[in-house]
C-alpha cells in the first residue's frame, strides 16, 4: 500500500510538472521586459513560477525516485527549465524591480532545492548500484536512472557556474548568491567524481583562479592610484576574503580532479607567484604594509596549498609532475629577472647562451622537447620580462658570428621557441626584420637559379634544409609584421614557385627525405598564410589545388602531421 501511495504521489507530481511547460515562456518574458517599463502582472507570474518550482523540487527530493525512463525525462526537463528561469530572474533582476528582492529570495531557494535534489538522487543511485550485487535487478533501468541523475547534476552545475561568475562580478553585492552557487557547485562535483564527463572541470578551476587573480590586480591598481592614507589591516582582509574564497574552492575541486587541474598548471603557478610577488611589493610601501600582512595570513597559505595538493596527488603521472615543476622553476626565474639588478641579469643570460651553444645540434633543434629547445624556451620566456637592452644583447650575441653552424642552430632554436622580436629596441628590431627578409629572399633567388639541383641552397647539412625559410616562419609566430614587410613583390612569384617545387619533390623523394621536405613545406605555408592580401589570388587557388592533390595521393597521417594546413 505504501509503495502504491508513493507511486500515486509521483504521478500527481508528473501531472503538475507537465502543466508547468510554460516555464520556458516565462524565461522569455523576462528578457522581453524594457528597463523603462514595469509589468506588475508579469513580475508576479515569474515570482509564482519560482515558488512553484522550489516547492515542487522539494517534494521531488523527498519522494520515491522513479526508474521509469519517461518519468525521469520529464523531471529532468522540468529541472532544466526551472534553473533557466532562476538564472534569468537573477541576472535580469533590474527589470523586475518592484518584486526583485522577493524574486531573488525565492530564486536562491530554487538553487538550494536543486542542489539537495541532486544529492538525494545521487545517494539513491548509489544504493541501487550496491543492491545490484545482492539482488537480481534490471540493469538497463539502473543505468538509465544513473544517466538521468548525471544529466540533472550536470545541468545544475552549469547553471551554478554561470551564476557564480555573475555573482563574482557584483562587487560584493551578491554575497549570498556567491556562497550558494560556488559551494553548491563544489559539493556536486565532489558527489559525482568519476562519473561526470560532460562538465569542463578544468575550465571551472581556471575561472576560479582567474577571478582570484583579477580581483588581486584590481585591488592593487586601486590602492596604488587612490590610497591617501595607510591601509588598515581590517580593510585589507575584507578585500582579500572573497579571493581566499575563490582559491579555497579551486583547491577543493583540484583535490578531487587533479588530472584536470594539471591541464592548467601554468595558470595555477602564476597565481601563486603573483601572490608572493605582491607580498614583497606591498611590504616595500609604507601605506600597503597591512596588505602584505593580510596576504601572508589569508592568501599565501591557500596558494601554496594549491601547489602542494597537485604536486603530491596520487593521480599525477611523473611526466605531468615534471612539467609542473618546470613551470614553477621558469616562473621563479622570471620573477628573478624582473627584480634583479641589470648586471646580474646579463650575467645569467650569458651563461644560458653559453649552454645553448654547447648543446647546439641540428637534430636537437628540430626536436621540440630536446635539451636545446628546453633551454631556448627558458631563455625566451625570461626575455619576455627583461628590458630591451638585454634582449638586444642576446640578439647581437647570437648573430655576431652568423657564419657559425652552432650560432645558426642556436638562432633557429630561439626562433622556434618564441624569441621576443617585439621586445627589441626600435633600431635593432628593424635590422633583425630586414635580415630575416634578406636571407629569405636570397634563398628563394638562389633556389630559383639552381632549381635543378638536388640540394637546397643555404643549408648547413641534410638535417636542416632551408634555414632562412624556418627562420622567417618561426619569427612570424611571435612578431607582428605587415603583409608588405614579409616579402617584396618580386619574391611573391618565387615563393609560390618554390612551394610547388617542394610539393613535387615530396611526391618523388625517398622516405628518408620526406620528413625534412614536409617540415620546410610546413614553414613555407606558415609564411604564405601570413600574406592575407594574396588569399584571393590565382596563385593561392593553384597552390590549394596542388596541396589537395598531394593529400589525396599520399598517406594523410604522415603528411598532415608535419604540414600546417591553415590554408585549407
Amino acid at each position: 500500500m505504501e509503495g502504491e501511495a508513493k507511486r500515486n504521489e509521483i504521478q500527481n507530481l508528473l501531472e503538475a510538472i507537465k502543466a508547468s511547460d510554460v516555464l520556458e515562456t516565462r524565461v522569455s518574458l523576462i528578457t522581453q521586459l524594457e528597463d523603462s517599463f514595469q509589468y506588475a502582472m508579469v513580475d508576479l507570474i515569474i515570482f509564482d513560477a519560482l515558488r512553484f518550482s522550489s516547492a515542487l523540487i522539494s517534494v521531488l527530493t523527498s519522494s520515491l525516485v522513479s526508474k521509469e525512463d519517461e518519468m525521469m525525462l520529464i523531471i529532468r526537463n522540468f529541472i532544466s527549465e526551472s534553473l533557466k528561469l532562476t538564472r534569468a530572474s537573477i541576472t535580469e533582476s533590474k527589470k523586475i524591480h518592484p518584486v526583485a528582492s522577493e524574486v531573488l529570495k525565492v530564486a536562491q531557494l530554487v538553487l538550494d532545492s536543486a542542489i539537495k535534489l541532486c544529492r538525494a538522487y545521487s545517494q539513491v543511485t548509489k544504493l541501487d548500484h550496491q543492491s545490484m550485487d545482492k539482488k537480481s535487478t534490471n540493469d538497463d533501468k539502473d543505468m538509465d536512472l544513473a544517466a538521468h541523475v548525471i544529466k540533472i547534476t550536470s545541468c545544475t552545475i552549469e547553471n551554478l557556474y554561470d551564476l557564480g561568475i555573475f555573482a563574482a562580478s557584483g562587487g560584493g553585492s551578491w554575497v549570498t548568491l556567491l556562497n550558494i552557487s560556488w559551494k553548491g557547485l563544489v559539493s556536486l562535483l565532489q558527489l559525482v567524481k568519476g562519473v561526470l564527463a560532460e562538465v569542463n572541470v578544468a575550465g571551472i578551476i581556471s575561472t576560479l583562479v582567474s577571478l582570484a587573480v583579477e580581483s588581486l590586480r584590481s585591488a592593487s591598481e586601486a590602492w596604488s592610484t587612490t590610497l591617501q592614507e595607510p591601509l588598515t589591516i581590517s580593510e585589507a582582509k575584507r578585500t582579500f576574503l572573497p579571493i581566499k574564497f575563490f582559491l579555497i574552492n579551486a583547491v577543493r575541486i583540484s583535490s578531487e580532479y587533479p588530472s584536470q587541474a594539471m591541464n592548467i598548471y601554468g595558470e595555477i603557478t602564476r597565481c601563486a607567484l603573483i601572490i608572493s610577488s605582491l607580498v614583497i611589493k606591498f611590504s616595500k610601501e609604507t601605506q600597503l604594509r597591512s596588505a602584505s600582512e593580510a596576504l601572508v595570513e589569508l592568501l599565501e597559505p591557500s596558494s601554496l596549498l594549491f601547489l602542494y595538493t597537485l604536486l603530491n596527488s596520487s593521480e599525477g603521472n611523473p611526466e605531468s609532475i615534471s612539467r609542473f615543476w618546470n613551470e614553477i622553476i621558469t616562473e621563479l626565474w622570471c620573477f628573478f629577472i624582473r627584480h634583479a639588478e641589470m648586471g646580474t641579469v646579463n650575467h645569467f643570460v650569458e651563461k644560458l647562451l653559453s649552454v645553448l651553444n654547447i648543446v647546439a645540434s641540428s637534430e636537437q633543434a628540430l626536436t621540440p622537447l630536446s635539451a636545446l629547445r628546453k633551454i631556448a624556451h627558458l631563455l625566451c620566456t625570461i626575455l619576455n620580462y627583461a628590458p630591451p637592452a638585454t634582449v638586444d644583447h642576446v640578439y647581437t650575441s647570437i648573430l655576431s658570428d652568423d657564419k657559425s653552424h652552432a650560432s645558426s642552430i642556436t638562432y633557429f632554436a630561439l626562433l622556434k621557441e618564441g624569441f621576443p622580436f617585439d621586445s627589441l629596441s626600435g633600431k635593432v628590431k628593424m635590422v633583425a626584420i630586414r635580415k630575416l627578409r634578406t636571407a629569405f629572399n636570397d634563398f628563394l633567388e638562389n633556389y630559383s637559379e639552381d632549381s635543378g639541383s638536388s640540394g637546397f641552397p643555404g643549408s648547413f647539412d641534410s638535417c636542416l634544409i632551408g634555414l632562412p625559410v624556418h627562420y622567417l616562419a618561426s619569427a612570424l609566430n611571435y612578431c607582428h609584421l605587415k603583409d608588405s614587410d614579409i616579402v617584396d613583390d618580386k619574391s611573391i612569384y618565387r615563393i609560390f614557385k618554390f612551394t610547388h617545387c617542394l610539393i613535387h619533390c615530396y611526391k618523388s623523394s625517398t622516405d628518408s627525405m620526406k620528413d625534412q621536405l614536409a617540415k620546410i613545406l610546413s614553414s613555407t605555408l606558415d609564411i604564405i598564410s601570413n600574406m592575407k592580401h594574396l588569399y584571393n589570388s590565382n596563385e593561392m587557388e593553384n597552390l590549394i589545388l596542388d596541396l589537395h592533390a598531394l593529400f589525396v595521393k599520399d598517406s594523410p597521417i604522415q603528411t598532415l602531421c608535419c604540414i600546417n594546413a591553415n590554408l585549407l
